[in-house]
């Protein structure tokens, strides 16, 4: 791929991958992090975190790393990017439900909340996005 091929990507494409590569990097090295032991936490993270399933954990790891295919995908200007992040968008979705009907309303508190909506927001966004790119002809 040439270094002119690169420069004349549409914005959207790099405010796009750029984010998520931001936050999914956050959230892997996150999970690393407290997982591994390597950062303090305070006293009463311990409970919240055992409370947290293997599963789950690993739920987040994989929407972590779809969304990095996505971003990938879309920087080659793949049309599958358009349908990895509808699943993502859909899989945040489902989890969310899940979430919240296993374990409560509780689970969202005020900020979980708010992020949520941010979260499929932004998804809702990038999928609509991603979709105009296929029919403009720009993925292929």
């Amino acid at each position: 791929m040439e270094a002119k091929e690169i420069k004349n990507r549409p914005k959207g494409i790099w405010v796009i991958c750029i984010f998520v590569f931001i936050v999914a990097g956050v959230t892997l090295l996150s999970l690393y992090l407290v997982g591994s032991g390597s950062i303090s936490i305070t006293p009463e993270e311990p409970t919240k975190l055992d409370s947290v399933s293997t599963f789950r954990i690993a739920l987040g790891i994989l929407v972590a790393l779809a969304n990095l295919f996505g971003a990938i995908t879309l920087f080659l200007l793949r049309k599958i990017a358009f349908y990895v992040f509808s699943g993502v968008l859909v899989a945040n979705f489902l989890m969310t439900s899940w979430f919240v009907l296993s374990e409560g309303i509780a689970v969202l508190q005020a900020g979980a909340v708010f992020q949520s909506i941010i979260v499929f927001a932004v998804g809702i966004a990038i999928c609509i996005y991603s979709w105009y790119l296929t029919k403009k002809g720009v993925l292929t």
